[in-house]
């Protein structure tokens, strides 16, 4: 009589049986249901668990412009409904012709923003890429004995970077409630903690899902239903708190928006005030002899190289070729051509395949009414340092809660570190002032502030 090869259940007669083979026995075995079902969960975690440790391995070191080009293979159902019959040959088609379609809308100009369509070439080629990347992990399965189809490894690759979102998220969220905690002390409501939200520094958007997260920290509640039109109206207000907060104001300076009536020179000292409210260490390289570029910014640890071109016209090659010959010149990982113009064609192409990123009008425009809306020069605010013994103090620009750290531990001079504040959690990029380097007896310069505090407890002048 059968019997099942795990628990030694007998067969009865016509009774539901799993035949399966032993591959390291070479023989035929017989499973019950309760069994074959219990052994198929297992193998299920088992396979996951393989697949999620090589998915978290490979994210480790994706940007985050990878993980979005991965996520929107899922994310987008018409590209995931090509993952089909276990191949990747349709949504390699699908995708190859995205990216046709793109390079001749390039080619003939049948794009409003320059911006967005190099960045929309740009994730399809990232995806390109990643499906060779996902043919080699399914490679990589079957030799750790393991196979699972290309749905599953993508949906696996969605979760992970959906749960690091999540996480982000509520990251942020705590600081958030530490920030606002800080400035409302007792006047906690939903409309001034919503309110203060709407001003927040960090790049956190204001919508229905976030809004009832920061209220959920504060154990506050609000219908669902009705969260949308109250966050617009209280957008309202703060609009108009803004604008009579800024009746009187001197306008004899050039706003960070006017920029169409400056002149060459005017225009890189704007791009340098430009950058650096988007959080970039910026300056202007020697206005005779510069090597192709005009500035040189640098943000978590990337340093590019920037042309600015002030004029109407179309960008030729020209300005392609100097900035990447400027690249190399200056040090610098990446490269940028900025204009209030267009770019040629044939400049668009030596770009692309150079990597030198370009910004025209429309990119520019774009991003200063981001600037504007957000209230994005908050990210800039001047910090207070004071320094006692081997120690600097300072705020930390969100929460202002009180920062200590060693001075062996301060950024070297001109350079970025990330801290994260102990209260709040959130990371901050933190550059200090040139003038914190220097010996204010001797006018020595140093790299390292420790460096320089060593050096005055002996400086004779």
């Amino acid at each position: 009589m059968a019997i099942c090869v795990v628990c030694n259940k007998k067969f009865k007669l016509f009774e539901k049986k799993h035949d399966e083979i032993d591959y390291s026995k070479k023989i035929h075995v017989l499973y019950c249901n309760t069994c074959h079902e219990k052994l198929k969960a297992k193998e299920e975690k088992r396979v996951l668990s393989i697949v999620n440790e090589l998915v978290l391995k490979y994210l480790s070191n994706c940007d985050k412009y990878k993980k979005i080009a991965i996520y929107m293979l899922y994310d987008e159902k018409d590209l995931y409904s090509l993952f089909k019959d276990d191949l990747l040959f349709h949504i390699d088609k699908e995708i190859t012709s995205m990216l046709s379609n793109v390079d001749r809308a390039i080619k003939n100009r049948q794009y409003q923003d320059l911006d967005k369509v190099l960045n929309y070439k740009n994730m399809i080629e990232i995806q390109i890429e990643f499906l060779d990347d996902l043919q080699k992990i399914k490679k990589l399965l079957k030799n750790k004995n393991t196979d699972s189809p290309y749905p599953k490894i993508i949906k696996s690759f969605y979760e992970n970077i959906r749960d690091e979102e999540f996480q982000e998220k509520g990251k942020i969220a705590n600081g958030e409630f530490v920030r606002i905690s800080n400035k409302l002390k007792d006047n906690i409501t939903v409309d001034t903690v919503l309110k203060e939200f709407i001003n927040s520094p960090l790049n956190f958007e204001v919508d229905a899902e976030n809004s009832m997260l920061i209220l959920h920290k504060f154990d506050l509640s609000f219908r669902w239903d009705n969260i949308n039109s109250k966050i617009n109206h209280l957008k309202e207000i703060v609009e108009l708190e803004r604008f009579e907060d800024s009746l009187g104001e001197s306008q004899n300076t050039t706003p960070l928006g006017d920029y169409t009536n400056l002149d060459g020179f005017q225009f890189e000292e704007f791009l340098e005030r430009y950058f650096r409210a988007l959080g970039y260490i910026a300056y202007q390289t020697k206005l005779s002899g510069d090597q192709g570029a005009d500035l040189v910014i640098m943000k978590d640890g990337i340093k590019t190289a920037v042309q600015a071109k002030k004029y109407s016209g179309k960008v030729s090659n020209k300005a392609i070729q100097e900035v990447v010959a400027a690249k190399s010149y200056y040090n610098c990982e990446e490269s940028m051509v900025v204009t209030t113009g267009e770019f040629t064609n044939s400049a668009i192409e030596l770009a692309i395949s150079n990597g030198v990123k370009l910004m025209d009008k429309n990119a520019i425009d774009r991003k200063l009414r981001e600037m504007n809306n957000h209230g994005s020069s908050k990210l800039t605010s001047t910090r207070t340092i004071s320094f006692d013994n081997d120690e600097c103090k300072f705020s930390c620009p969100y929460c202002q809660s009180e920062i200590i750290l060693p001075q062996n531990e301060c950024p070297q001079r001109d350079e970025e570190s990330i801290i994260q504040c102990s209260e709040c959690g959130i990371d901050i990029t933190m550059t200090f002032p040139s003038s914190e380097y220097i010996c204010p007896n001797c006018l020595k310069q140093f790299d390292f502030l420790n460096k320089k505090h060593q050096h005055m407890q002996n400086c004779s002048k």
